[in-house]
Parts: structure tokens; sequence; C-alpha cells
């Protein structure tokens, strides 16, 4: 008896599965039939009741084709937006590769290499007379390099306790390479420091590793910063 009820009840749950599959088929095969209509009507066969497989993926096609020209089309300078964000992404873990390889082969932190810094005294691409450096780091240094929105992307070492320095940073500068703390013709958007700061921290600008800067002589209001190295951590 037990059986038969059992048997009886994945009848029933068949029965009402097809059912809704069959209403869910037929309805987007009703969508597809107006579909030809507007993209294929000069190909119409009268005799054909039905839709290939194949005129169906062309509709599917042709519509994904448009919606993808459509929402590209929408707003262009939020696609140039993360552009530049992948961009200024990817020189920042180059420029923090660089930094570990010149501390392994030197033994220190780099010299800073902010707005006042030239092609004689960039770090990565010259000696400086310290010992065990083994340059370029980075190709062309970094003394003329800038982020996508026109202002130099520079290196500071600072003290952070006191007891010598410490610790490296990546400043994102909102002046341009070789001007001034007046310029400020290079800001990075806010918006974009915090797509930044997701890819390589924490998504906060407030705290982490990657911050924006609020005022402080090191790291002005406004201006994106990454700590690429702190002694002790490799």
């Amino acid at each position: 008896m037990f059986l038969k009820l059992f048997l009886l009840l994945l009848y029933f749950l068949s029965y009402c599965f097809n059912y809704i599959i069959f209403q869910k088929i037929e309805k987007i095969l009703f969508y597809f039939k107006y579909a030809k209509i507007f993209f294929v009507k000069n190909n119409i066969d009268d005799k054909q009741d039905g839709f290939t497989v194949l005129e169906l993926l062309i509709v599917v096609a042709i519509i994904g084709l448009l919606s993808g020209i459509l929402f590209a089309s929408i707003n262009p300078k939020e696609q140039s937006e993360k552009a530049k964000v992948a961009k200024t992404v990817q020189e920042l873990k180059s420029i923090k590769d660089a930094v570990v390889f010149y501390v392994l082969d030197t033994g220190q932190l780099p010299p800073n290499c902010r707005l006042d810094c030239d092609s004689s005294s960039d770090p990565m691409i010259n000696s400086l007379n310290i010992a065990g450096w083994h340059g370029p780091y980075i190709k062309k240094g970094l003394y003329n390099r800038s982020h996508p929105w026109g202002g130099q992307i520079g290196l500071v070492s600072i003290d952070s306790n006191g007891n010598g320095l410490d610790e490296v940073w990546v400043v994102l500068d909102d002046d341009e390479p070789m001007t001034n703390a007046g310029n400020n013709k290079g800001r990075v958007p806010e918006e974009d420091l915090k797509r930044i700061d997701e890819y390589v921290d924490n998504g906060d600008l407030a705290d982490g590793a990657f911050f924006m800067g609020n005022g402080a002589s090191i790291f002005p209001e406004g201006e994106g910063a990454w700590r690429v190295y702190r002694i002790g951590e490799h």
C-alpha cells in the first residue's frame, strides 16, 4: 500500500514538473516567435510552424549584440574610469615589486622620489652610491611617471614609529611630475581611489595599507597612498 502511494506521489510530482516546464517553454517560444517577426521577417516561411535551433540562436545573438552595444554606449566615461583604475593597479603592483627587490639588494629602504625627484636622483634608476644596488628596478624610473589622471606616482619612505625609516609608500599625487605642490592638475577622483583600494587593500580609504590623505604633510588631502613595504613584514 505504501509503495503504491509513493509511486502515485512521484507520478503527480512528475506531472506538475512537466506541466511547469512545458508552460515556460511555450512562453519562451511565444516571445521568440514575435522576435523573429522583427529580426527575420523577410525570411519567414509561411509553411514553417516552428523555429529551428539555428534561428533561435541567431535571434539570441542579435539581441545580445545590440544589448552590448547599447550598454557600452550608455556610459563611456564609466568604462574609461574603470580602464584607468585597472592600469593604475597594475602600475602600483609593479612598483611594489621593484621596492621589494631594491630592499633585498641593498638592505635598506629607497630614498624618496616625489615632485623634486629628477633623472639624477631617482633611486630606481640610480645607485646613489648605495652598496648592493643592482638596478634599474623600474624601466625609465619614477621621476617622470604619472598615473592616468595626470598626477605623479611618487615614492616616500617614512618613520612611522620614531625608530628610523620602516615603511615605503607609493603616492598617487595630485600634482604633475616635476612640478610643485600647487599644481593640483592630476587629482584622482575619490570614487576611483575607492576602486583602487578594493583591488590592493580592504576597500576602506580611512584604514589599512591604502588610504586617502587627510592633510598631513607627507600625504596631502585627497591624494592616494599605498604602503608597499614595511620592515618586519617581508
